[in-house]
């Protein structure tokens, strides 16, 4: 998903009716960056693993849902692997604090090697985006997506009112979108 491969929404149109074919040649396409995204979220390969695992099976399961009108494949699929790797950190997280009150050391935030290299041309282009945004909504944008943070983790981090950061987000994206079209 370096660039956006023109045939992911075809391909997931087929899945919609059915084509386990088209459903390989997506996941053949798309596997190695969910991957990578999911390993940058949660910091641990076993779990990126399963919830990539997860992410495939909602996208075949959910595969008509896709509006191509509402976004990019890509988009569509990033969206549903995040959703599934912070519900699987929230629970981790639950887990550890009734089992050990001192839980494991957090990741550091920082990407992996692996995960840097699948970054490439896309990342520098969305890097160059979100320095134009600068403060706040920069901070909030890569809290959220780069950290797999939630709005209300974000709100907290930054010590903002949900409400601003919320606003931050739906206007910092908006000019990303716009930045990443040109």
């Amino acid at each position: 998903m370096a660039s956006d491969h023109p045939g992911l929404e075809h391909l997931i149109g087929a899945c919609a009716e059915g084509d386990a074919r088209a459903f390989k040649q997506l996941y053949d396409l798309t596997s190695s960056q969910l991957f990578g995204a999911a390993l940058r979220i949660l910091g641990d390969r076993q779990l990126a693993e399963d919830v990539v695992q997860e992410a495939y099976i909602q996208i075949w399961r959910n595969a008509e849902r896709f509006a191509e009108r509402k976004g990019s494949a890509k988009a569509w699929m990033l969206s549903i692997l995040r959703y599934r790797a912070i519900d699987l950190r929230r629970r981790k997280i639950k887990l550890e604090v009734t089992s050990d009150p001192i839980g494991e050391e957090q990741p550091s935030g920082e990407p992996s090697p692996e995960a840097e290299a699948i970054l490439g041309e896309e990342s520098a282009h969305l890097h160059r985006c979100l320095e134009e945004l600068g403060g706040d909504q920069m901070r909030s944008i890569r809290l959220a997506y780069h950290g797999g943070l939630t709005q209300e983790e974000v709100s907290q981090t930054l010590g903002a009112p949900l409400g601003t950061v919320k606003s931050w987000m739906r206007r910092g994206l908006q000019a990303l979108k716009e930045c990443l079209s040109r």
